[in-house]
């Protein structure tokens, strides 16, 4: 499921940051499953794509053109990529 990193399901990301992780469901309750602290050699990589979506939310948030255009020209998918 996707939630805040608020109960720091994946140690050495960030608390606000959204992230997909194992859960419990039960008839009244729905727990998420720690999955501990990330090697720094994968925070790496996941790092990059955490700040971009943040990015991303603060420039549609804001109605920032410029933020909007810089945030996804950032995004790993468009990397690379002329305009």
């Amino acid at each position: 499921m996707n939630i805040p990193n608020t109960g720091l399901q994946i140690g050495k990301l960030p608390a606000q940051a959204v992230i997909e992780t194992n859960a419990v469901f039960e008839r009244d309750a729905i727990r998420p499953i720690l999955a501990g602290d990330l090697p720094e050699c994968v925070k790496e990589l996941i790092m990059p794509a955490v700040e971009n979506h943040e990015a991303i939310l603060e420039a549609a948030l804001t109605c920032n053109e410029g933020l909007v255009v810089k945030a996804f020209m950032n995004a790993p998918q468009a990397k690379g990529r002329k305009r």
